[in-house]
C-alpha cells in the first residue's frame, strides 16, 4: 500500500492554509500588499518547511520499509 496520495493531499492542504495565512497577514486581500509584515513571512516559511518535511518523511519511511523487506533473515 502506498501513502503517496495521502501525503500529497496533506502537503497541499498545509501549503494552502499557510499561504492563505501569509497573504492575509500581508494584506493582499485588503488591497494593501505590504510584504514587510513579519508574521506573513513566518507563515510562508512555516508552510514551506512543513510541506518539505512531510514529503521527506514519506520518502524516508518508504526507503526504510523497502530496506526491511530486502534484509535476509537469520543473521
Amino acid at each position: 500500500m502506498t501513502s503517496k496520495p495521502v501525503v500529497y493531499a496533506a502537503a497541499a492542504v498545509v501549503w494552502v492554509l499557510c499561504l492563505q495565512a501569509a497573504l492575509l497577514a500581508f494584506g493582499v486581500f485588503d488591497g494593501g500588499g505590504s510584504f514587510r509584515e513579519p508574521l506573513g513571512w513566518y507563515f510562508l516559511g512555516k508552510g514551506v518547511f512543513c510541506v518539505f518535511s512531510l514529503l521527506l518523511a514519506r520518502a524516508l519511511l518508504e526507503e526504510f520499509r523497502g530496506r526491511r523487506d530486502r534484509e535476509p533473515e537469520g543473521d
